[in-house]
């Protein structure tokens, strides 16, 4: 499925003969990059016109499917106030950073520096988005991974951080007043997920959870 990501600009244009300064156009497609990969190099984004350029109304959208940012190159679009498209091809100049194995990781396997490293490239094309995070014990292994494997969004998974069952730390926030209680986890949870959790009187309750056997009702 492909996420369209519409970037607002009321650019001045500078129209030359039929030809429009794409500089503006660069910059969305700089800030999708750069919001897709963490510490992303950038050291050039190209701009190639379709065909000759008549002039337009200085108003419009940007439009950049989302999943190009897998490739260096793609096709990027402004969409005029007169409903008119105007078609660029883009290629992108960059290195990023990934993860991958440096050992065999089995299944349900918590990420950390001691079992992957971190390496860079000039990016060309992935077949998955890599994993861009500062904090890799948030994730584990979804499936069984091969040492020296590229880590990637579809092979991880978030780590369950309450386990059914177990004995959990509830704390309701009552603007001024907390309180905090032990309670039985009803199911497992991943950070930010909301379970019901079963009190000593055998009452039940909705909490989200927010750390290792942490929750939270608000």
């Amino acid at each position: 499925m492909f996420i369209k990501i519409l970037l607002f600009f009321l650019i001045s244009l500078n129209l030359y003969a039929g030809e429009i300064e794409t500089s503006k156009i660069e910059m969305a497609v700089k800030a999708l990059y750069e919001k897709s990969y963490n510490g992303i190099k950038i050291n050039r984004i190209s701009i190639y016109a379709r065909g000759s350029i008549k002039p337009i109304n200085s108003n419009f959208v940007v439009n950049i499917d989302n999943e190009k940012c897998l490739v260096k190159k793609g096709i990027v679009y402004i969409k005029t106030e007169d409903k008119k498209k105007i078609f660029f091809d883009y290629e992108i100049d960059a290195e990023v950073t990934f993860y991958v194995t440096n050992e065999v990781i089995n299944k349900g396997v918590v990420l950390s520096t001691l079992n992957t490293q971190k390496k860079s490239m000039k990016l060309d094309k992935f077949r998955a988005m890599p994993l861009q995070t500062e904090d890799l014990s948030e994730y584990q292994s979804k499936i069984p991974l091969k040492e020296n494997e590229m880590i990637t969004l579809k092979n991880i998974e978030s780590v369950i951080l309450v386990h059914k069952d177990s004995a959990v730390n509830v704390r309701i926030n009552d603007q001024e007043i907390a309180i905090s209680f032990t309670a039985e986890a009803q199911k497992d949870g991943k950070l930010g997920d909301t379970i019901m959790v079963k009190k000593n009187d055998g009452k039940k309750l909705k909490a989200r959870v927010v750390g290792k056997n942490r929750l939270e009702v608000q």
